[in-house]
């Protein structure tokens, strides 16, 4: 979360703010506000992961359609995910990937309650979730009694932990960086072109169960030309990331690489290169994202490349 340049503190954070000398530059403002409506905002969600190893690549792309809601609730926001048609492809399509589509349909109707600044706080209709999966399990009981070893029981028996309790499905959530991303975390909250914003990011289990974290800046983009006395419709916020060496386990994230490439001689950390970019365009006038652009890798010299990039775009209104 941020601070405006005066220093005042919103909820959910903090982000430190720089000023930046733009000399013979305009400076412009602005403040996201995300407004309530009962009209659902339709996106088309892509996902894709990478991962190159000694020249071997291996790929897996999901497609699917996300309609957001947004309410008011007390002090701060109720958001409504609705997700449909995922479609997966993959380099190499096993006969559990079929599995996890199925369990994917646990993910369909998620409502959250969110902080004023777009930062989901925590899900709320955790009963209605409990009742999908007490469908969904019985349709994998049925349609996948015959699969020869227990990854299904496995898998199964995680997600009976995790809803047994309110929060338990959280964590899940938190490996699928759309829940960061859509709407995100930047309303009510003061931003100019000659200020930079900086604040700690993590993408979780990036490569196994190993976090990156980040520090990110974010820079607000000068606005679209537009004609004398004609306001801009769009804001453009653009983040980078530099990697926090001291909160990612790098050695850890080497060793996950010396293992990937079956080597004896060890991965330097050093060696290990990071990287994190991304660019969040918001319609001013109703606060909802038009369009994310987010991409987020590491590479060790020419033997080893991991990304993660994502994609929303919002549908036109009908």
């Amino acid at each position: 979360m941020f601070t405006t340049p005066s220093g005042s503190q919103k909820v959910g954070g903090l982000r430190a703010v720089a000023p930046i000398s733009l000399p013979d530059f305009i400076n412009h403002q602005v403040v996201l506000a995300l407004r309530p409506g009962p009209e659902e905002t339709r996106y088309v969600v892509r996902m894709a992961r990478a991962e190159m190893v000694a020249g071997h690549a291996q790929r897996a792309r999901v497609q699917k359609t996300v309609g957001l809601r947004v309410a008011h609730h007390g002090a701060g926001l109720r958001l409504t995910l609705r997700t449909q048609h995922p479609h997966l492809q993959k380099s190499t399509l096993y006969p559990f990937d079929e599995v996890l589509l199925v369990v994917a349909e646990l993910y369909a109707d998620l409502v959250f309650d969110a902080d004023p600044t777009g930062r989901l706080r925590q899900l709320v209709n955790h009963e209605e979730v409990g009742q999908q999966w007490q469908r969904l399990r019985q349709e994998l009981a049925h349609r996948y009694a015959a699969m020869p070893d227990d990854m299904l029981a496995r898998m199964v028996a995680r997600v009976d932990q995790q809803l047994a309790q309110p929060a338990g499905l959280w964590p899940s959530l938190r490996p699928d960086y759309l829940y960061a991303a859509l709407p995100g975390d930047f309303y009510q909250q003061l931003f100019e072109t000659n200020s930079r914003y900086t604040q700690a990011k993590v993408f979780p289990q990036f490569l196994g169960l190993l976090d990156l974290h980040f520090v990110e800046t974010l820079r607000l983009a000068p606005p679209e030309s537009r004609a004398p006395g004609e306001l801009p419709t769009q804001a453009v916020l653009q983040l980078t990331g530099a990697l926090d060496p001291t909160a990612t386990d790098v050695p850890g994230v080497a060793a996950a690489i010396q293992a990937a490439l079956g080597r004896t001689a060890p991965v330097v950390p050093e060696e290990v290169q990071f990287a994190y970019e991304a660019t969040h365009c918001f319609d001013r006038s109703t606060g909802r994202p038009v369009a994310v652009k987010l991409t987020v890798s590491c590479t060790y010299q020419n033997l080893y490349h991991r990304e993660y990039y994502l994609t929303i775009q919002a549908e036109p209104a009908v």
